[in-house]
């Protein structure tokens, strides 16, 4: 398969605005959407992406048949049901990054992921300095139906979703 980080063309910088579940905000309009390519049914997923100087919006348009989510809570494992997750490693050179979970009830697991040869790091991103304009990433979606998961990958992984060597290139402008 092709190598779809030249998909994302730079990411494009915003005023802040107020998010919505139906991506109504005129802001959207000011970038294409990106699809993500599936494995298992063919419903369509794709992702939006836009930052301002306080924070990254992400928005996902997911096709599904059927809702599988009963999860009401935050920090819970929202993997084990319907799911968009987002992978964010603003420096390879630092073994830990930033996953994102979203349940299509709205209920979030943030992780860090802390990769060292078995030794602890912490990121605190609200402290963190320096990440420059090229991030690696991967965008995800899960789907469970008649109980076989279904995913759908920016970039393709073999083993793992966190498999970091996979993840794709995203720049900011």
């Amino acid at each position: 398969m092709a190598d779809a980080s030249s998909s994302i063309p730079p990411i494009r910088r915003s005023p802040d605005f107020e998010g919505t579940r139906d991506g109504a905000a005129a802001h959207w309009n000011a970038t294409a959407w990106v699809p993500l390519p599936q494995r298992g049914r063919p419903m369509e997923t794709k992702l939006q992406v836009l930052y301002s100087t306080t924070g990254l919006y992400l928005l996902f348009h997911c096709e599904d048949d059927t809702l599988h989510a009963t999860l009401q809570a935050d920090f819970v494992d929202l993997w084990t049901e319907d799911v968009v997750k987002v992978f964010l490693w603003p420096d390879d050179a630092f073994p830990a990054y930033f996953e994102y979970e979203l349940s299509p009830l709205d209920y979030e697991l943030p992780i860090i992921v802390p990769n060292n040869d078995g030794n602890f790091w912490g990121w605190r991103p609200w402290h963190y300095e320096g990440p420059g304009t090229t991030w690696r990433a991967n965008f995800y979606r899960i789907d469970y139906e008649g109980g076989a998961m279904a995913t759908w990958e920016w970039q393709p992984t073999d083993a793992s979703f966190h498999t970091t060597e996979a993840f794709g290139t995203i720049r900011f402008d």
